[in-house]
């Protein structure tokens, strides 16, 4: 592993090269959840890669950087800005990074104690999964049979961290060796277009970002801290009347509920089998469904959905570029402490710029190194690595 002191070459380097590589892993983000997975939390991580090798080669704060940019980047995308799953994802990533920049910047002081790029990976993908699953216990599914999850997720973390490190020291070594970008003929016409936000001209369209967070925050805040049916039900009224009088369409705002679909299934029937009550709904040799704990799960579904929805609707009536602002006027007051919120601005705004390009380049450059291998699990491994190297050895978006 290289010192985790990276030169003054290094950080000219990668301060060009952000927007690019945040654009990438909110790529490699927003393709992973078009993926089913069967266990909640549980995936493979390819964004996790991009923010491994940054840490390696350049350091922790454009680790850090890129791991929570890509993050919120992606959920503009997708629609789910200040839903439970960006709540989550978010928390996950700031703890997995920062743990990992721990072990890296004590691996670098200590050689004794010295951790490889695997080990890193496998430590930073566990601190993920554990505090996704605390901080939903916390805020969303309070209820102890959540945590019949440990021993599936902790799996998870050893065997997928275990492949993202692998292929993370493969790139590694690779752009160590000769930095050399891999030669790749990528088409012209881009091929990814932002769909979620729908122009509009009605007042939420016209609100200001600023107002909007606050409103969601808030709403977040009192579905927390308040587990009435009661209220979900006149908040999911709300949204009913909203999605017409702002010109939205039913069906692209309740879209988000598909890509959560097993998360709200999970969060219902937890309780609804773990719990026990005095009133029985229904009775079978096999099982026994009691009134409570039929309650519990619809509060816990519905607290997640409702999230969702609100966080659809904001996606679908605030530009990106609005988006950025508003959370520019979020984090300005923690400029006295040392963050730039205009630096981090600029990055989200390229950010979302270069996506549409950086997609099509994606797509490209996977197709042509595919192109006459035979398709199986070692030519997967190579053509993930050749991709990575392929990313990273660009300058300023362009290769070198």
């Amino acid at each position: 592993m290289r010192n985790m002191t990276p030169s003054a070459a290094d950080r000219a380097d990668i301060s060009g090269k952000i927007p690019l590589l945040v654009a990438t892993a909110s790529i490699l983000q927003i393709s992973e959840s078009m993926l089913p997975h069967p266990v909640p939390g549980l995936r493979f991580g390819l964004a996790n890669i991009v923010s491994l090798i940054i840490l390696v080669q350049y350091g922790f704060k454009p680790a850090l950087t890129v791991t929570l940019l890509r993050i919120v980047v992606s959920s503009f995308i997708i629609g789910t800005f200040l839903s439970p799953g960006f709540m989550l994802s978010f928390a996950g990533g700031l703890a997995s990074i920062s743990v990992a920049g721990i072990l890296s910047r004590i691996s670098d002081r200590f050689p004794v104690f010295r951790i490889s790029p695997v080990g890193l990976s496998i430590a930073g993908a566990f601190i993920h999964n554990m505090v996704q699953l605390y901080l939903a216990y916390l805020m969303l599914i309070k209820h102890p049979g959540i945590f019949f999850l440990i021993p599936w997720l902790a799996f998870g973390s050893v065997i997928l961290g275990a492949v993202s490190g692998f292929i993370a020291s493969g790139v590694i070594k690779q752009l160590t060796a000769n930095g050399e970008a891999v030669s790749v003929s990528v088409q012209s016409k881009p091929a990814y277009k932002n769909r979620t936000y729908q122009p509009g001209t009605s007042w939420l369209h016209t609100c200001r970002p600023e107002i909007k967070f606050t409103a969601i925050l808030g709403v977040t805040l009192m579905i927390v801290l308040i587990e009435s049916l009661v209220l979900y039900g006149a908040l999911f009224i709300i949204i009913l009347i909203l999605v017409p009088t702002t010109g939205l369409r039913y069906k692209t705002t309740f879209h988000v509920i598909k890509r959560i679909s097993l998360i709200v299934l999970s969060s219902f029937l937890l309780p609804v089998y773990f719990n026990s009550g005095t009133r029985i709904l229904v009775e079978t040799a096999y099982y026994t469904l009691h009134q409570e704990a039929f309650i519990t799960g619809c509060v816990f579904a519905t607290r997640i959905v409702i999230l969702a929805l609100i966080s659809s609707i904001l996606a679908q009536t605030t530009r990106p570029d609005a988006i950025t602002a508003g959370i520019r006027t979020f984090i300005r007051p923690f400029d006295r402490v040392g963050m730039n919120s205009s630096t981090i601005a600029q990055i989200l705004s390229d950010s979302l710029r270069d996506l549409p390009k950086v997609w099509h380049e994606i797509r490209s450059a996977m197709a042509a190194l595919l192109k006459g291998r035979k398709r199986n699990i070692k030519t997967l491994k190579l053509v993930v690595t050749e991709l990575f190297v392929y990313v990273f050895s660009t300058k300023n978006g362009r290769p070198r």
